[in-house]
């Protein structure tokens, strides 16, 4: 501070008057740094900088200015769902996310590869939203809706289907081709006797899935609330089967680590967000 105060050619007793110090205390501050550091040197009776304390200004400044900069900045938190869910409600109320949290943070929406568990404990993400709740008790969750998975057809199969029921609509889907998503067993969801054959297309995610039945390639099965915005707009739809009425059906969660104080007490928060969100999809 002594040395940033010298570098408009200050007199000493201007800043000793500005560092409110006596002149005599300012001296003998002034000699120290000189002899031990060579920032100052005194010139036909007046203390100036060196090279080297004009240098040292420069990058005392800098970081001055840095760490203001950082200051002033929001602190991030970063939330991790899956990639239908982040398409559908995450990213587009994202904006009533910021509001409902005063603005206070800089949120950022991630799909991570590793397990969310993972994410969590280590810090990577901050908050996570996903179907199910957690393992390890270190991870707090708070059921936000249900998971209720659905049979999904083309618009265009709808006269074809509307007056089946159970075993005939079965009969008559297996006749159809099925959009298989790599991860999921629907022969077991719908009590299928044997494996599905009549297959258009395989993907690894929920988003390939709707969008492969919106464009006729088949039906599938899929959680309801990952097609909220295209069975309203009707570009997909669904049809009734008993079979999936016994499902025991996940909740869409939200997690956080109870080590966290402030993701504790943000918590409520993101829960009514996501639920209104959900609601208003």
């Amino acid at each position: 501070m002594v040395v940033l105060e010298f570098r408009d050619g200050s007199s000493l007793r201007d800043v000793a008057a500005r560092l409110n110090l006596d002149p005599s205390a300012l001296v003998r501050k002034v000699q120290r740094i000189a002899a031990e550091h060579e920032l100052l040197e005194k010139i036909k009776g007046r203390w100036v900088l060196t090279a080297k304390g004009h240098l040292v200004n420069r990058w005392t400044e800098d970081t001055l200015i840095s760490q203001q900069r950082l200051l002033d900045t929001k602190p991030q938190l970063r939330i991790g769902t899956s990639m239908w869910l982040s398409e559908q409600v995450i990213v587009p109320y994202s904006a009533c996310l910021n509001r409902d949290t005063g603005h206070k943070y800089n949120w950022l929406i991630l799909t991570p590869n590793r397990h969310f568990e993972t994410e969590l404990l280590e810090g990577t993400c901050d908050f996570i939203i996903t179907c199910g709740a957690p393992v390890d008790p270190l991870i707090a969750y708070k059921k936000i809706l249900p998971e209720e998975w659905i049979v999904i057809v083309p618009k265009t199969w709808q006269k074809d289907f509307k007056n089946l029921k159970d075993e005939k609509l079965l009969q008559a889907l297996r006749k159809k081709s099925f959009v298989r998503h790599i991860d999921i067993n629907a022969e077991e969801f719908l009590n299928f006797p044997e494996r599905m054959e009549n297959i258009s297309v395989s993907v690894d995610n929920l988003i390939g899935i709707r969008s492969a039945v919106a464009k006729g390639y088949g039906w599938s099965l899929v959680p309801r609330l990952a097609v909220l915005k295209e069975l309203r707009a009707q570009e997909i739809v669904e049809v009734s089967l008993s079979e999936l009425q016994g499902i025991k059906n996940n909740h869409l969660s939200l997690w956080w680590s109870r080590a966290r104080k402030e993701h504790q007490q943000l918590a409520p928060t993101l829960q009514q967000w996501l639920l209104r969100s959900l609601q208003d999809s």
